[in-house]
């Protein structure tokens, strides 16, 4: 074209991802592998056996910096077959040895041991389900008969709302509804309380399901408040909650959960009141002695999926618990093994002389004979 001569690639780049013909994705990984060693050699300059950067500096460089290069568009590359797991494993090794400054002779599962550094692949493997299922719950109100509290509902930038909160005074007279969520022993409750003039008219009680959190169980409990407004057709009425976190997602208009917004529409009917935990105030007290109260309810009122926090939790538990899986299967690291028996994501050992005792590989008699 135009006297140049167009060359054939067998491959094109999209949005950083690498595609081959039969999207294999190693080409891309190969790619990835090269930056990875650039970066690493980069680091080399200035961390080495004896001296340098600590190990812990390391680590943390390796996972905010090297697995988020590894892992970007990993939901359109990853597939769970053995030569993209082992190239994974590849890329990875390299990275370890520098946080743990053992020889390069020790194997990738003690590497990975003493780091503190899961499989790449499972956590790549396990994050990929965990992110499926966060953004099922954004994109789905009810799963399996369950209320996804993260649902996400688009609203059209002019009907955007939020209410505003103040701070609860003791002087305030009139009709005020306590509200308070609680967990206890692994069991979730709200309630909330009607008062008039300091004089006690109504409460309601509502058991959580054990995956709520207690953010999302205060929550719901100013959301049952408005509903039973609504329901009694009352007027102007103040709701007052001791979770600053619930008031301020309700005074924002970047707030996209819809239990949330369902809240703002009933802006103007109510105003909100912030008041401080366990100051002794006696509403309050009584709101909080309720929602307790709740959590001994024996069968669950409202149900919700797991939270985001839930999901990740249980994902991390999960890599875990796969990762100790493997490591008790391997052949590889008998040595090593024989000392540590337990994987751990928050150990690190980075020392030269300790890890030659630890994994075997060191300047010992037996290695230079």
């Amino acid at each position: 074209m135009y006297g140049e001569r167009i060359s054939y690639s067998k491959t094109i780049k999209y949005l950083g991802i690498l595609f081959d013909p039969n999207l294999s994705f190693i080409s891309h990984l190969n790619e990835v592998q090269e930056k990875v060693l650039k970066l690493n050699e980069k680091l080399r300059r200035i961390t080495r056996a004896t001296w340098g950067l600590k190990p812990q500096v390391v680590k943390e460089i390796y996972k905010t910096v090297v697995e988020k290069l590894i892992q970007y568009g990993n939901e359109i590359w990853y597939k769970d077959i053995v030569k993209i797991n082992n190239k994974l494993i590849q890329i990875q090794r390299q990275p370890l040895l520098g946080i743990t400054k053992t020889y390069r002779t020790v194997s990738n599962e003690a590497i990975q041991v003493l780091s503190g550094c899961p499989p790449l692949d499972l956590k790549i493997s396990i994050e990929n389900d965990m992110a499926r299922q966060i953004r099922r719950n954004k994109l789905n109100k009810i799963i399996d008969d369950k209320i996804s509290f993260e649902y996400k509902k688009r609203i059209q930038p002019w009907k955007t709302l939020k209410i505003d909160w103040n701070y609860y005074l003791e002087e305030m007279k009139g009709l005020m509804i306590f509200t308070d969520g609680s967990k206890m022993d692994g069991r979730v409750g709200c309630a909330f309380v009607v008062f008039y003039n300091k004089t006690e008219l109504d409460y309601r009680k509502f058991r959580l399901d054990d995956s709520s959190t207690v953010f999302m169980a205060k929550v719901i409990a100013i959301q049952q408040a408005v509903q039973y407004v609504k329901a009694n057709d009352i007027g102007q009425v103040n709701i007052i909650s001791d979770s600053r976190s619930a008031l301020m997602a309700l005074s924002t208009v970047e707030e996209a959960r819809d239990i949330i917004n369902n809240i703002k529409e009933y802006k103007g009917k109510i105003t909100l009141s912030w008041i401080r935990a366990h100051m002794g105030n006696f509403w309050n007290e009584r709101a909080d002695q309720l929602a307790k109260e709740a959590t001994l309810i024996s069968d669950e009122t409202i149900s919700f999926v797991p939270s985001r926090n839930q999901i990740r939790n249980e994902g991390n538990k999960i890599i875990k618990d796969l990762w100790q899986n493997r490591w008790n299967d391997s052949k590889n690291a008998s040595w090593t093994k024989n000392r540590i028996d337990k994987v751990n994501v928050d150990r690190l050992y980075g020392d030269f002389y300790i890890n030659q005792i630890l994994t075997g590989h060191g300047v010992f008699r037996e290695h230079l004979a």
